[in-house]
Order: structure tokens, then sequence, then C-alpha cells
């Protein structure tokens, strides 16, 4: 009888024993995941109660920076790709939206799909291939790289880049992917028409602010339908830009013609920034030299460019790369006579620390502080910042999580 009774009692523990580590499990939640939405060109001044009062209300009950500071150049593709890895990109290899591979003899452009899937082109690790490592899943709609077989890998969900798709349709993908199970650890969403109409209109124009109140309605969308699910509480949601915009004028151009020999170079890129190859060495110095004369811009010589640019050391990195005084641009004489107004708007491409460069950061979740406004950041650190959110391993990286760690619950996460 008495053995019985131990046996009982026996079992009773051990049956409560398991019941405490599966509550402790379910406190836990289940594995941390992280809706990450970018709004390409997303300048913090942008947001504001009539246009954008989603973001707000994420932003006043979460994590808002002043402004995250972008990585040069401030483009696209080299901050999408920064972002999701950590690098710097003479790091990752994504140095502009267009360059020159010397050592692979070809070029890259984001308009050539051919290019933007070939993983020759993207090094270091994205966040999709770090979970997908830690055995977790992922889904991009969409996100530069994520057409790249990168390290034999893909995320586990994605599909070609469609700008066409609408933006609602992007949403519906994200939710389909975060009720998912397993639930991927990382799900991401991208908007490009923010960034469209401030380079058509400006930064400031009616029509830039319109794109940004139906992207923000399509975040107020994402919100409600989680809180329906009932994973408000349980899923993070970053919303960040890649780069501001800068006012423009066909006013503010200078002519490549006025300065040197178009002849003696391949142009890789003209506007904020110019990017040369040249064609005779023995002309670099010459050709720097008359550069030089060339007002409102800056000229250098590959891997001489400042430090704190942190953009050597790779060889697709032009000859040459001049940098314009912020609303200046570069262009050749036939370009900008056949169509002057392309240069009136807007545009991006200058020094990170231009206060017009700046871009918008804004977390909410279980892993993030409550009503946390705090001095800006830079973009770099996003990479370490998400693997400590999701409770994972990251890759090596240029950032530095002891940058951003005040931003979680807990400091020790």
């Amino acid at each position: 009888m008495i053995r019985g009774y131990v046996q009982r009692t026996l079992s009773f523990l051990v049956i409560a024993l398991v019941a405490l580590l599966l509550q402790s499990c379910y406190n836990e939640g289940t594995p941390r995941a992280v809706i990450l939405v970018s709004i390409d060109g997303l300048h913090p001044d942008y947001l504001d109660s009539l246009y954008t009062p989603n973001l707000l209300e994420l932003a006043a009950n979460g994590v808002h920076p002043a402004y995250m500071e972008p990585v040069f150049p401030s483009k696209t593709f080299p901050n999408h790709y920064s972002l999701i890895t950590g690098l710097y990109p003479a790091n990752h290899g994504i140095v502009n939206n267009s360059m020159y591979d010397p050592d692979l003899r070809l070029s890259f452009r984001i308009s050539n799909r051919e290019a933007v899937s070939d993983h020759i082109w993207w090094k270091g690790e994205p966040l999709w291939v770090t979970v997908q490592k830690q055995n977790r899943t992922s889904a991009t709609y969409f996100w530069p790289g994520s057409e790249a077989l990168i390290h034999g890998q893909r995320p586990t969900y994605w599909i070609e880049y469609d700008s066409s798709l609408p933006h609602g349709a992007r949403i519906d993908s994200a939710m389909v992917a975060i009720t998912r199970s397993p639930r991927p650890a990382l799900v991401t969403a991208y908007f490009s028409a923010v960034d469209s109409r401030g380079h058509d209109f400006g930064p400031y124009a009616p029509e830039t602010r319109e794109a940004l109140r139906e992207i923000d309605g399509q975040i107020g969308n994402l919100i409600a339908r989680l809180r329906e699910e009932g994973l408000e509480d349980e899923v993070n949601v970053v919303v960040v830009g890649d780069h501001g915009m800068a006012a423009t004028s066909s006013e503010r151009v200078m002519l490549l013609d006025d300065y040197i020999d178009l002849e003696e170079v391949y142009i890789t890129d003209l506007g904020p920034l110019g990017l040369l190859n040249v064609k005779d060495s023995a002309r670099l110095e010459s050709l720097l030299a008359d550069l030089k004369k060339m007002p409102h811009a800056r000229w250098f010589k590959r891997d001489q460019l400042p430090a704190e640019l942190h953009y050597s050391g790779n060889t697709r990195i032009s000859d040459l790369v001049g940098i314009a005084d912020e609303g200046w641009q570069m262009a050749s004489k036939s370009r900008f006579e056949s169509n002057p107004d392309y240069y009136s708007g807007g545009n991006h491409g200058y020094e990170p620390w231009h206060p017009s460069m700046h871009t918008v950061f804004i977390a909410h979740g279980p892993q993030f502080k409550q009503g946390l406004q705090s001095d800006g950041f830079s973009l770099i650190h996003v990479y370490e910042l998400l693997c400590a959110v999701l409770d994972v391993e990251p890759a090596e990286n240029d950032g530095n999580l002891d940058e951003v760690v005040h931003f979680l619950q807990t400091e020790t996460d």
C-alpha cells in the first residue's frame, strides 16, 4: 500500500514537473519572430499625424530613435543588403545600385534580373540564411538579395520582385507566412512608392506624402490582422527605411564633359555619385586633377576616400569616385540636354551624415521596450539587433549590439 502511494506520488511529481516545464516553454512564447517592413526613401520628417497615424502609433508604443543613418553610398541596394547582413557595402559586395567587377568582367544593375539573381555578387550572410542555418524558416516579399542562391540557400519562401504587386497583396503574403507552422523567424515586406514619388516630385511634394499615406494604411492593416490572429504580443514588427531624399533641381547640375574627355572613361554612375573607370591607367592622375576643378563635388581615387565612409578595399568600387554636395548632381552633357527635367525632384546617394539622407527605424513587439525614444544610430547595427531579438547567433559582421541593446526589453537578451 505504501509502495503504491509512493509510486502514485512519484508519478504525480513527474507529471507536475513536465507541466511546469511545458508552462515555462509556453510562458517564453513560441520561437521569436520578426516582420521586417522596408519603406524605401522614408525620411523622418515624413512622419506626421495626417499621413502616418499608424506608424506614429507603432512608434509611440515601441522604440523610435530620432533617425537611422544609412551607410555610404546612401542607395537602395547597398543599404538593404547592409541592413540584412550587418556589413558595409565594401565588405558585402553591393557597392552601388550599378557597378562593374573587373575580376568577373561583368556589370551589375538593379534592373538586370540575371545579375540580381546571381550569387556571385552577394557576399556576407543575410539574416534569412542565418536563421535557416539555425533550423528556423524565413519568407521574403521582397528584399534585395533574396532571389540569389547565397551560401547555397534562398529564403524558405520567396518570390521574384514585382513592382506592380499591389501593396495589400504584400501584406497578405506576410500574414500567410507569419501564420504558417512552424512560424518563420523572419518575414520581410518591401514598398518602393515613397522613393519613386520622391525622385519624381521631390521629398515634400503632395504626391510623395500621398504614397506614404497609402503605405501607412497597409501598416495599419498589418497591425489589425496581427491583433485578429492574437499575434500582436508574440510577433515583433520592425519598420525601416533605407535612406532619405534631398531636393534637387536642374539648376544644380555639373556636366562631366566640361572637365574631362568622356572617351577616356567608362561611366558606371552619375548623379549624386560619379563612378568612373579609367581606360588608360596612366591617365588616372591627370583625369583626377581635372575632375577636382569641378565645383560642388569632391573626387577621390579608389581606396583614398575618407575612412568614415568605410568605402574601400573592394575592386568593384570604381577607379575614380566623385561625391556631389548635398542637392547637387553630376551628368553628361548629352544626357542632361536630352531631359533636364529628370534632374529636378529628389535624389539620394550623398554622404550618410547629411540630415536629408537620414531614415526611419520603428520597432514594436515583445522583445522591444515600450515608448522609448532615443538618439539616432547607424543602420549597420540592425543585423546584430535582429539576431538578438530572434535569439540566433549572428554571422561575422561590422555592427555592434552594444550600440542598440538599450532598445531591448532586457539588455541581456
